[in-house]
């Protein structure tokens, strides 16, 4: 009756709760393994007394309405208990006929059947929760971070640049004369040309540092654990590589303005943008196709 009290209030208690693998699988496991060795030593006490597998069928119910985990987790625990089931009866010398088999087959397989549909539900759930986040986070065009979510991460970054001493830089990107392409090419042609600057953008940084759409044809970097001149070098790189790339659609390279700022100790997250705003709003002015940085002015 506890153990049944227990199992069928686990689903409630953790329903509101954010799947995590890290508490809930141990404790299911733990729980199951208790039902199922508790259902065993009572199936084999009582198959002698005419009740058969009624204790192995209701802890077989019990442990598929509590398990979440891996499908392998699943079948070893019912396989287990299966066999501790014809090992005890054996040392009993109740010996397993064609009919005690046959039960103990579909009732361990009833068991595993449930756990492996729940196991897909919370696969299901986990999968659900990391679209909604990604869709939070990822713009949909470019599949880089989209301007809110970079916001609180430069936020984040700042703030360890002040209590840890972390450098970094802040980059802002802008295609030139992009309009132009929209106009000449169309909105198809130019999207893939902001999606084609993403990718180049990915391929090109490391995994440590941030990509963001940060408005209609400009991207916004933060280049960590990185100083001016490093990050100067790094957006040179990028900016020749955009001059001579070819773009499908178009026939001919796309140029790119770039306005780059390390951020100081006491930093401020809106001074930074507006100081790499300004030093981008430069190198347009100088004739674009150039990184500006406070060391070139």
């Amino acid at each position: 009756l506890v153990g049944g009290l227990i199992a069928l209030s686990y689903p409630l208690i953790f329903r509101r709760r954010a799947v995590s693998p890290g508490l809930e699988s141990p404790l299911q496991i733990a729980l199951t393994a208790f039902f199922l060795a508790a259902g065993v030593a009572l199936t084999i006490l009582d198959i002698n007394y005419g009740d058969g597998f009624t204790a192995y069928v209701v802890v077989a119910v019990l442990s598929g309405i509590l398990l979440r985990n891996r499908n392998l987790t699943v079948v070893l625990l019912f396989l287990a208990a299966a066999a501790a089931i014809v090992v005890g009866l054996a040392l009993q010398g109740a010996p397993l006929t064609w009919t005690r088999g046959f039960q103990l087959t579909l009732f361990t397989a009833m068991g595993i059947a449930l756990g492996v549909v729940r196991e897909r539900d919370r696969r299901d759930r986990f999968d659900a929760q990391l679209q909604l986040l990604e869709q939070s986070i990822v713009d949909p065009l470019t599949d880089v971070y989209n301007r809110r979510f970079f916001i609180e991460e430069l936020e984040r970054t700042v703030q360890r640049r002040k209590r840890y001493g972390h450098p970094f830089c802040l980059a802002i990107i802008d295609i030139d004369q992009f309009k132009d392409v929209n106009d000449q090419f169309g909105h198809l042609v130019g999207d893939s040309v902001l999606e084609s600057y993403a990718w180049m953008l990915l391929d090109h940084l490391r995994e440590s540092d941030v990509v963001s759409r940060y408005g209609g044809d400009e991207f916004m970097i933060i280049l960590s654990e990185t100083r001016l001149p490093e990050a100067v070098h790094v957006l040179e790189r990028l900016r020749r590589h955009f001059e001579e790339h070819e773009f499908q659609g178009i026939g001919r390279a796309i140029t790119c303005s770039i306005g780059v700022v390390e951020c100081p100790e006491d930093g401020v997250t809106n001074i930074l943008i507006q100081d790499a705003d300004e030093l981008l709003y430069r190198a347009k002015e100088e004739g674009r196709n150039r990184v500006q940085s406070a060391a070139s002015t």
